[in-house]
């Protein structure tokens, strides 16, 4: 079997004079290797050995697995554009396939902006609730009184007149800090990829992979919003806290389930199929190192609520 790095000329770009040479039967060069190919085609399609680094099903460095999965190695063309519809559905029913299309070309400004303005036009929107209203307070209060504090007629009333702007808040800090923790996230990850792995990506393709990533939240949004609007809480019923009602609320296995969200169990394997279309690895240790980072927050967090009771 070749090499995948072997270049394979294109028929299209041989001389007409070279053409008709080859096709002379009294050329030694060209009835050698004719027969050369008539006998190692066959054989190789009959027995043909691949290496350790295939992997994903695919024969990477297998001639002729590519010759039988692609038409043509020298005129293979990128994967096309596609628009910002295309790319929201892609992200969530074929996310391997949009993430070549991403790789390929890096646009991320419209997708990050439906993502923003969704996340937290709808956050805001629940928030202005008077049941979501109520339930902050408490929550407020209880982690105040959780440290020793007093809460007062007065200190009450101040937070109550102060939570008529939750909603107003959480619209502007949604808008400012979503795009700030892609850039970091998007930094990192690309420390990780260009710089530890070598995968030899730009910034820009990395921040688009992250920003895709995102919309696996505005589903969220789409479906937890309207829910909790019929349910009068703001207690995310997507988490795995939701399905396990008989656990007091104050244990650390409540607080510890309910730290893991199913929509963020989701983003995570949409962001490592992401990161291994872009740098050209296998998934599944990409989103095992990922998964175990959202645990160990999960637990940070878990510890954090029981302890502290925020």
């Amino acid at each position: 079997t070749g090499q995948l790095g072997e270049s394979v000329p294109s028929p299209r770009k041989q001389e007409p004079s070279q053409t008709r040479a080859m096709t002379k039967p009294n050329r030694p060069i060209a009835s050698a290797a004719l027969v050369l190919a008539c006998v190692l085609l066959p054989a190789g399609f009959l027995s043909h050995g691949h290496d350790d680094r295939d992997f994903d099903g695919h024969h990477h460095d297998c001639i002729i697995c590519c010759l039988r999965d692609h038409s043509t190695l020298a005129t293979a063309a990128a994967p096309a554009p596609a628009g910002l519809g295309a790319r929201v559905v892609g992200t969530l029913a074929s996310p391997r396939v949009t993430f070549e299309r991403v790789a390929a070309h890096p646009r991320w400004m419209g997708i990050l902006a439906l993502g923003v303005v969704t996340v937290a036009a709808m956050s805001a929107a629940l928030l202005s609730a008077d049941f979501a209203q109520r339930e902050i307070l408490e929550r407020q209060v209880a982690s105040m009184e959780a440290f020793g504090v007093t809460v007062t007629d007065e200190i009450y009333d101040e937070m109550e007149g102060r939570g008529e702007f939750a909603a107003y808040s959480t619209f502007g800090f949604t808008l400012l800090g979503i795009p700030i923790f892609c850039v970091i996230l998007a930094g990192l990850l690309h420390g990780v990829g260009h710089g530890l792995l070598g995968a030899g990506t730009r910034f820009v393709q990395t921040f688009a992979v992250v920003a895709h990533a995102g919309v696996v939240f505005v589903a969220q949004q789409l479906f937890v919003v309207p829910l909790n609007y019929a349910r009068e809480s703001i207690e995310p019923p997507t988490t795995l806290g939701a399905f396990a009602p008989l656990l007091a609320d104050d244990t650390f296995a409540y607080n510890l389930l309910n730290a893991i969200d199913l929509f963020h169990v989701w983003w995570v394997m949409i962001l490592a199929i992401g990161l291994a279309v872009l740098w050209k690895r296998r998934t599944a240790p990409i989103a095992a190192t990922l998964y175990g980072i959202h645990a160990g927050i999960a637990l940070i967090i878990a510890v954090l609520r029981t302890n502290i009771g925020f």
